[in-house]
């Protein structure tokens, strides 16, 4: 790559500035600064704003002081906040551009030349890129297509900002750090940062999008964004949680006096909308959430006209929905939704295999005081985790990257003796929403048993460890489920093969987690059993749907433990037990199928007594239902399909191990269903003598 040349040394002016706020960041400082010093422009200078670090920092600075003559360090104004950092090095910038970039993030070695060429190019105040999230756990990057909506771009740049009024506030997230901004049009409009701990770069980006001339942008993901680290500010947002407050209404007066409110009505009311939501899902104490919520409810959405905005002011349809919720519910309403009944003692002591922990989590397993009560997550994903440390990080980052939804990701090790329980402990100390129960080994059954002994949030939906969710999804399925207070929601996966797969299994299962057409309309459950059963598109797994939390405690609804095919009596009895259910023709799983494994007479006998106990529950389920006529053909001739594949497996293995099929029920059905396999058995046996005979 060209690299671009130019002056370097203190006398001369630099292409651009980049400033680097820093506080106690000795874990990450120098990949910072490193992932600087190589970057393919050379005329740039570091500064470097310590705000009165502690730790080893200052002298890590100090050694590329030492040996570039681009960096330097200065001190900082010491108010703990990054934006009155960045005002510091504004203050002594020289370059020609200014950059941003945080103390633990990093640059790709083209970023600057590739936005400095672009904003040379097309003589443009602001240029813009994307970011990629950057695991500081797992080292994975995934991109983040919200950070660049280029979808709202017009294709030719520059362009102005009143080309995409609408859309000015939308087609970027609200950080500094993937940006490029001409010094001069900064200085002339005035522009600072907000001392705030938080939101203290929204007020400086979105002003400087309306105020901007000309506007670029590099269709690339430039920088690299770090999450998981445990000292990000992040993280103790509910410490003061409406500082996006001041943040929304300091826009609003500039804009104002500008003159442009009209222009950016809209844009305006869906970022008003936007940064409240954010803040909300943020909130993680109910003290936090009644402080957020009628500073939103009460103050904000009435102030910017959004109480009787039409729906079509907004931009996202699930943003407007959101919204009207807000506006109908008061706090109490929607914290007599979410709130967290707090886990008494003897829940947890009524398994003592399973103990729950999570570091940083301590409230959910000591109910604390009732302002300190946790909010309510929306969706309890339950991950049953056994010796999967080679898929652990894709599953639970595909999980965790989940947007517009708020999570508890429940992992359930069961007795690994590979590197998975080490693996989930270092993600639950990055990230407080993952909780992890530790268990012996015990099975699939017995460890989503202990999942749903402890979820908590609205919804619950499951997850294998070895595959993903391969769409950014689950918020749409929320709203769905909300939309028509659904008992259960269902949705299909898409199969990806691992090496290995014979030709017969990738033909059997290439289409097969992929429904032909959507069953959109909400049904009772037996009638989407049967409609789906008809079609010959009904799948058991218990990874494809979204299921109620109190509907599965009403039902007492739990997986049999210790048996194979459980997910078929599990499925039958949720959707026989749901008045409301629905299906949406969405891929949001992935479904890891990996090459089989021989067939031994053990797993064939296990595989013959997990049909006979799935039929024998299903059977005892419908009894106690009264299922209308005309499903009773489709519903019926499901259940008869268990009982159909154990009898196969029956009569495939040899008669004494056949025989142990009664070990799996001790019931007196039971013993009449095995009555009735030894007969037809004998019955088989006789033709086929008679058939040889002749």
């Amino acid at each position: 790559m060209k690299m671009y040349q130019g002056a370097s040394s203190k006398g001369s002016i630099p292409a651009v500035s980049v400033i680097v706020p820093m506080y106690n960041a000795e874990r990450h400082i120098q990949e910072t600064l490193e992932s600087l010093a190589s970057q393919s422009l050379l005329n740039f200078e570091v500064i470097v704003v310590d705000d009165g670090s502690t730790d080893r920092s200052p002298e890590i600075v100090d050694a590329f002081v030492a040996r570039d003559d681009r960096f330097s360090r200065v001190a900082g104004p010491t108010l703990s906040s990054a934006g009155a950092a960045r005002n510091t090095g504004l203050d002594l910038a020289r370059g020609e551009y200014l950059a941003f970039l945080d103390a633990d993030d990093l640059f790709s070695p083209s970023m600057l030349e590739k936005l400095y060429a672009k904003a040379k190019a097309d003589d443009a105040d602001v240029v813009l890129t994307g970011f990629r999230n950057f695991d500081d756990i797992t080292g994975e990057q995934a991109p983040q297509a919200w950070a660049l909506r280029v979808q709202n771009l017009p294709a030719r740049t520059p362009f102005a900002p009143g080309d995409i009024a609408d859309h000015i506030f939308y087609v970027t997230n609200p950080s500094n750090w993937n940006k490029l901004f001409r010094r001069e049009f900064v200085e002339g409009q005035g522009l600072r940062f907000q001392h705030l701990r938080r939101a203290n770069d929204a007020y400086f980006t979105f002003v400087a999008l309306a105020m901007s001339s000309r506007i670029s942008y590099v269709a690339e993901e430039l920088v690299l964004y770090r999450v998981g680290n445990a000292a990000s500010l992040q993280g103790s947002i509910h410490e003061s949680p409406l500082e996006f407050v001041e943040a929304i209404l300091a826009i609003s007066g500039a804009l104002h006096a500008a003159g442009l409110d009209g222009r950016y009505q809209r844009a305006f009311k869906n970022l008003v909308a936007t940064m409240s939501l954010g803040a909300l899902a943020r909130a993680k104490t109910a003290a936090a959430f009644v402080t957020t919520y009628s500073a939103v409810r009460d103050t904000l959405f009435p102030r910017f006209g959004l109480t009787v905005a039409p729906r079509d002011t907004f931009l996202a349809s699930h943003v407007q929905r959101r919204v009207a919720e807000i506006v109908e519910k008061p706090v109490e309403n929607w914290l007599f939704d979410r709130m967290i009944v707090p886990m008494a003692a003897d829940v947890l002591a009524a398994d003592p295999s399973g103990d729950a922990h999570s570091a940083g989590s301590t409230a959910e397993a000591s109910p604390g005081p009732a302002d300190e009560a946790v909010i309510r997550p929306d969706v309890s994903v339950i991950v049953p985790v056994y010796n999967s440390a080679a898929w652990l990080h894709e599953c639970l980052l595909s999980v965790l990257a989940q947007s517009g939804v708020s999570l508890e990701v429940i992992c359930v090790n069961d007795g690994s003796t590979d590197d998975s329980l080490s693996i989930l402990h270092e993600y639950a100390t990055s990230d407080a929403r993952v909780v992890v129960v530790n268990r012996p080994n015990g099975g699939l059954s017995a460890a989503r048993n202990s999942g749903l002994d402890v979820a908590r949030g609205r919804y619950t939906c499951m997850i294998d460890s070895d595959d993903y969710w391969k769409l950014d999804g689950l918020a749409d399925l929320v709203e769905r489920a909300d939309r028509d207070s659904l008992d259960v929601l269902l949705f299909d996966a898409e199969s990806f093969f691992e090496p290995g797969v014979s030709e017969s299994t990738h033909s059997a299962y290439a289409t097969y987690y992929a429904r032909s057409r959507s069953y959109s309309e909400v049904v009772t459950g037996p009638e989407l059993i049967a409609v789906m059963r008809e079609a010959k598109e009904y799948r058991p797994s218990a990874c494809l749907y979204l299921t109620r939390t109190e509907f599965l405690a009403a039902a007492r609804l739990r997986f049999i433990p210790g048996i194979m095919h459980e997910d078929n009596p599990f499925t039958f009895a949720l959707l026989l037990n749901s008045k409301r259910a629905a299906h949406v023709q969405k891929p949001m799983y992935a479904r890891r199928v990996r090459p089989g494994s021989i067939m031994t007479t053990a797993a064939t006998q296990r595989s013959m007594q997990g049909y006979f106990a799935s039929y024998l529950d299903m059977t005892r389920r419908l009894s106690l239902h009264s299922v209308p006529a005309e499903l009773g053909s489709a519903i019926g001739d499901l259940v008869h399909h268990m009982y159909a594949a154990s009898r196969r497996l029956f009569f495939e293995l040899p008669e004494e191990i056949g025989n142990r099929i009664r070990e799996a029920d001790q019931s007196p059905e039971a013993h009449s269903a095995f009555l009735m396999l030894q007969y037809e058995r004998s019955q088989v046996l006789k033709i086929r003598k008679l058939s040889r005979a002749r």
